[in-house]
């Protein structure tokens, strides 16, 4: 009994932490709400979220310090910025054996499967633990005249469109954590 009680302490000592995953967070954010939906990911997860923009420098070198990668980015007419496209083409190696999530974000939804399939390689869409649609906001404002009036036409309304997820965050957590 008494040798039990001191290997149950020995065992379970409150000094040993639980190893979070190492997540990289690749974005690219055209107006900005892709880098807050990033912002408030690394933030919610505790420390264990590195955030790094499309195109920084030693970005593959950043991908192999990492369990896991969240490639996540927006739409300006149906594709994703090229740095991003180039990143999934040519770093398919340093996508071999982590864990993958990809968030896009924009204001149709409805079309997101298509979008997916346009805008990343069908390798990584298959290797990915999930693929989220993150929602997206337009604000006339932060636009020129010419999308602003095909805004104008596309959604029928000259103001704001906010469909942010923020809800997506917690979902993407729950991913790298594996508790889906």
């Amino acid at each position: 009994m008494l040798l039990s009680i001191f290997l149950s302490g020995f065992f379970s000592s409150p000094d040993v932490e639980e190893k979070k995953m190492k997540t990289l967070l690749v974005y690219c954010s055209r107006k900005g709400y892709v880098k807050e939906w990033g912002e408030r990911l690394a933030s919610k997860a505790g420390g264990s979220v590195t955030m790094a923009e499309a195109g920084d420098k030693d970005l593959t070198g950043k991908i192999r310090e990492h369990d896991a990668v969240v490639i996540a980015a927006s739409l300006k007419a149906g594709s994703v910025d090229s740095r991003i496209k180039k990143l999934c083409t040519s770093g398919q190696k340093e996508f071999s054996g982590k864990k993958i999530v990809i968030a896009l974000a924009g204001i149709g939804e409805s079309d997101s499967g298509k979008f997916m399939t346009q805008n990343f390689p069908a390798e990584l869409l298959e290797k990915a633990e999930a693929k989220i649609w993150i929602g997206g906001r337009y604000i006339p404002e932060q636009n020129n005249f010419l999308v602003r009036f095909i805004m104008k036409k596309i959604t029928g309304s000259s103001g704001n469109v906010n469909c942010e997820k923020w809800e997506t965050v917690d979902e993407v957590i729950k991913i790298l954590e594996g508790s889906r």
